[in-house]
């Protein structure tokens, strides 16, 4: 018996000791190596009856109801409070035998001294349509004559250089020129056009449309080779020739730009891409 009971005494602290290590153990173990026990939630389940949802819809239609109208309240004022548009004053156009000094006041050129005569607009187009087939009719230009003749410098017997002094005769006009912008006469352009229609009429050609002309003109004139150097010309007779075949071969209105000189050529050349494109 007192071995047995020596046994007991000596496994109670034993266990005490192995109860201890265990609840230390569990204490300080990590998050991730404990187990949670499952949490039990208690649901209580409702029943909806059709009569609980018929209480609902009405709210939800009266609110509908409230939102449609405030939205139509709303946009009411705003097409209220909206200007009505304004249309454009239209431009009173004046008669062609009474529009030189309108058709000059439209592109500042006023005060030039270098626009001389009448019926500005019937010159213009019947210059335009002229120069559309190549030619030249100065007698139709509405412009000072040049204040200095033609000049050429022999180089032999039968040979002449077409003098640079030429071309400062014209540096007033292609500087007034090309100053204008060409969004200003395209508008122009397209403003009088019943004008220029009648114009038009009055040279008996009634499938000749003013567009087309300017437009062939234009081309005519972007298309001229531009010449660098020394021109050399010839007098077979009493008028000036190009030697060159190539240069003699082209388009009276097209040599005349070329008698302009380089630079004005130039000059005027960007100018007139600048009109065409947007014609």
């Amino acid at each position: 018996m007192v071995n047995n009971q020596s046994q007991s005494s000596l496994l109670i602290p034993i266990i005490a000791l192995v109860a201890v290590v265990a609840g230390l153990v569990f204490l300080f173990m990590p998050e991730s190596q404990t187990e949670q026990a499952p949490v039990v939630v208690e649901t209580t389940t409702e029943m909806v009856t059709e009569t609980d949802i018929a209480k609902e819809i009405p709210i939800i239609e009266e609110v509908v109801t409230e939102t449609t109208a405030i939205t139509e309240t709303l946009t009411e004022v705003e097409v209220a409070v909206l200007p009505a548009p304004k249309e454009p004053a239209p431009i009173e156009i004046p008669e062609l035998e009474d529009s030189d000094s309108w058709v000059l006041e439209k592109v500042n050129l006023s005060n030039t001294v270098l626009i001389e005569g009448s019926d500005l607009l019937s010159q213009l187009v019947t210059f335009i349509h002229n120069a559309a087939k190549g030619e030249v009719t100065y007698n139709q230009l509405p412009l000072k004559p040049l204040t200095s003749s033609f000049s050429a410098v022999a180089k032999s017997d039968d040979e002449y250089i077409l003098s640079s002094a030429n071309y400062s005769r014209y540096d007033n006009y292609v500087s007034t020129i090309t100053q204008l912008p060409a969004e200003k006469i395209v508008k122009l352009i397209e403003l009088t056009s019943p004008l220029t229609k009648q114009a038009l009429n009055s040279l008996g050609d009634d499938s000749a449309n003013f567009n087309s002309d300017l437009k062939a003109s234009l081309d005519l004139l972007i298309e001229t080779p531009l010449v660098v150097g020394d021109i050399t010309l010839i007098a077979p007779s009493a008028m000036y020739q190009f030697k060159d075949p190539k240069l003699e071969a082209l388009a009276p209105i097209q040599k005349q730009l070329i008698r302009t000189g380089p630079t004005n050529q130039e000059k005027l050349q960007n100018w007139f891409k600048q009109i065409r494109a947007q014609l």
